[in-house]
């Protein structure tokens, strides 16, 4: 169960940093669609996957 404590509470830092730089960007680049906002933003789902099945397979 540490394991996954610490894995989870990586995770969620990571989530917290990908969310704050696709911010940064929508604000830098102004346009939803520019391929560097794009990117952040399938990182941020990729993440966000990844925690929910972590989440899944603790419950």
């Amino acid at each position: 169960m540490i394991i996954i404590s610490l894995e989870l509470q990586t995770l969620i830092k990571t989530i917290e940093e990908l969310r704050s730089n696709l911010n940064s960007l929508i604000l830098r680049k102004g346009n939803l669609r520019h391929p560097e906002v794009i990117r952040a933003s399938k990182d941020l789902d990729d993440a966000l996957n990844k925690y929910q099945k972590l989440i899944e397979s603790i419950m």
